[in-house]
């Protein structure tokens, strides 16, 4: 990585931790992952803010589980469905996440809960995606995305083209591909869709 680089991300972070703080986000986020990206944080935090996402799916909790669950709740709407492969940490997450942001349900496979006034949606209804997890399977979840639908991949270059790939094998659809930060935001369009 160039100097150039890394001193942009060193940038990025510590305005980014700054933000966190300022919000009231930056505290509990440590407790549940210290090691979490700030910079990935205040992104998911300012995408919820600004995209008001009525579903949000999520594979992989942590962090970025309480950092959506506050934007949701800023937004006085939408909720969030979390998937964990991991129970033990699964559960750590929910620790640390106020009662007032969670209402909790455990199904069966692997674990997941939603966190929501209204629970009763499918993963591919969800507006929104931030896929942090590299479960061999998520590709193959969402070929039922709807159009408009974006999805945030977190520094996965495969697994963001397994994405892609699923996704153009089962339909026909156009795919809108930007970076942001460390992270591929996708877009779900039709063919009108450049």
């Amino acid at each position: 990585m160039s100097i150039l680089k890394r001193l942009i991300r060193k940038s990025h972070r510590s305005f980014s931790r700054r933000q966190l703080q300022r919000y009231g986000l930056y505290e509990t986020t440590q407790k549940i992952r210290p090691e979490t990206d700030p910079g990935d944080l205040w992104n998911i935090y300012l995408m919820i803010k600004e995209l008001k996402p009525r579903r949000v799916l999520e594979y992989g909790s942590g962090a970025s589980t309480y950092t959506i669950l506050r934007a949701l709740a800023e937004n006085d709407q939408g909720s969030l469905l979390s998937y964990e492969r991991d129970e033990e940490y699964g559960i750590k997450v929910l620790r640390h996440i106020p009662e007032e942001l969670k209402r909790k349900r455990l199904c069966s496979g692997p674990m997941m809960w939603t966190v929501s006034e209204v629970s009763n949606w499918n993963p591919w209804e969800a507006d929104f995606v931030y896929i942090d997890d590299e479960n061999q399977d998520i590709p193959h979840t969402l070929t039922l995305a709807e159009y408009g639908t974006k999805i945030l991949i977190d520094g996965r270059r495969d697994q963001t083209q397994q994405i892609i790939d699923a996704l153009q094998s089962k339909r026909s659809l156009k795919i809108q591909r930007r970076w942001v930060y460390d992270n591929t935001l996708l877009t779900l369009g039709d063919q009108t869709l450049n």
